[in-house]
């Protein structure tokens, strides 16, 4: 019987939530502490960075700039470093099991990518067909956290893509490129 291993406790968080000033949420601050801590979210969770920011409550865009190696911001809003400094590994953990309302899953694929196969949403979202059926025709009100948090970030792939432009039909094709970055 092997032990599973925590990950290493985050006694700095607190420190840092103290140190951060109570300012308004249009101030920013260093980027490096979240920075680090996001890839350490990452790294514990196992969940890409857009999938995390919408667990996480940031816009992906943020995610995805803070792990990027190639220009990572030197700033960041006050409210997305609070938001990451709130969340730690168990949280989201727990929360990525809980039910959550599927109303606005369904409002923004419908938006998005009407024509979807059911069958290739559902090995994006790395759940049952059926769930997928539900969200795409919206009779499914509620599912899992995780599915509804990698349906977000999904959608925000394709409409912040630069193929974004193209019609809403052909936003399939550009979708496995997404699941394989995210």
């Amino acid at each position: 019987m092997t032990a599973t291993t925590r990950p290493a406790a985050r006694t700095t968080t607190r420190r840092l939530i103290r140190a951060l000033p109570p300012t308004p949420a249009t101030t920013w601050v260093d980027a490096i502490p979240f920075r680090a801590l996001l890839r350490q979210l990452i790294c514990d969770t196992g969940l890409p960075a857009p999938v995390l920011a919408v667990a996480i409550g940031i816009p992906p865009r943020t995610a995805r700039a803070l792990v990027s190696t190639t220009h990572p911001p030197r700033r960041i809003r006050y409210g997305d470093a609070l938001a990451i400094l709130e969340r730690d590994y168990w949280q989201l953990m727990a929360d990525a099991h809980l039910p959550g309302a599927a109303g606005r899953v369904h409002t923004a694929l419908a938006r998005t990518c009407p024509t979807i196969d059911p069958a290739h949403l559902a090995r994006l979202l790395d759940t049952e067909q059926w769930i997928a059926e539900g969200l795409l025709e919206g009779w499914v009100t509620c599912c899992e956290r995780i599915v509804i948090w990698r349906a977000l970030a999904l959608i925000d792939g394709w409409t912040t893509s630069e193929d974004a432009q193209a019609p809403a039909a052909e936003a399939p094709d550009d979708a496995p490129e997404l699941a394989r970055a995210a």
